[in-house]
């Protein structure tokens, strides 16, 4: 029971209590009900306890509507706040879902390593969805690497990454826009350290290996200062397995 509640039942009882001694005090000695009763005796105690009691049932009544109204209050908050979340929530996987659909529509052609070599343009496509990024990040960006021997930063960032880039800049740009966004939105609208936690690691467990792997090395060439913080802050990136990254030390960057 609420404070305000029992205050008020104390007022209340007390007011009750009153009127009875107001009906005993009615009643002569020896309870002898035929003795005649005083109308001026009764009309003193009355006057004082319409006063008295009616101030301590106003009370009562005060606080026990106070006490309704802060229990609505509560109710309402708690009811915008479940509202809220299931919004917040609802908007989330609507993102992801978009972001699915970048990963369906982005394919690997042939014609489009041969362009960028000063080839052909246009061909037949290697793969697509998810395989894609493995493609691109395995047989592109880590295989160059490895051919290079060079894992310096800048030479990764300006000799790799960027020409990766730019090769398939329709497809990563929207694709690692979107996903910035959803990191973004997560920290922003959602609830508490643990349920931001909950909602970017449910994000990432849907990302691949090789998708996170590019994703990294996207936030580190290119991301902001704020998405960066919420990448520490939350270890966006703790299940990414240090050999699927160029060089295991390049992991440390990010927390620079």
């Amino acid at each position: 029971m609420k404070k305000f509640d029992i205050y008020g039942l104390a007022f209340g009882i007390l007011g009750f209590g009153i009127l009875i001694w107001f009906f005993v005090s009615l009643i002569p000695e020896h309870l002898n009900i035929y003795y005649p009763i005083s109308v001026e005796k009764a009309a003193q105690i009355g006057d004082f306890v319409g006063g008295v009691v009616a101030t301590l049932f106003s009370i009562a009544a005060f606080l026990l509507l106070y006490e309704t109204l802060n229990m609505q209050k509560s109710e309402i908050k708690e009811n915008q706040a479940i509202m809220q979340k299931q919004a917040f929530e609802s908007n989330l996987f609507q993102m992801i879902n978009m972001h699915n659909d970048f990963v369906k529509e982005f394919d690997i052609q042939s014609g489009k390593i041969a362009e960028d070599q000063g080839g052909i343009k246009g061909g037949t496509i290697i793969t697509i969805g998810r395989d894609s990024f493995n493609y691109v990040y395995t047989n592109y960006m880590k295989k160059n690497i490895i051919k290079s021997r060079v894992t310096a930063r800048e030479y990764i960032k300006n000799e790799i990454f960027d020409i990766l880039f730019n090769i398939w800049r329709d497809d990563l740009n929207h694709y690692f826009k979107h996903s910035c966004e959803i990191v973004t939105y997560i920290y922003k609208s959602s609830y508490g350290k643990y349920d931001t936690k909950y909602f970017l690691d449910l994000f990432a467990s849907g990302l691949s290996d090789s998708e996170k792997a590019l994703f990294f090395y996207y936030i580190l060439f290119y991301g902001n200062k704020e998405l960066k913080s919420i990448i520490k802050e939350y270890d966006f990136f703790y299940d990414l397995p240090d050999e699927k990254l160029i060089d295991n030390i390049h992991k440390t960057w990010i927390y620079e």
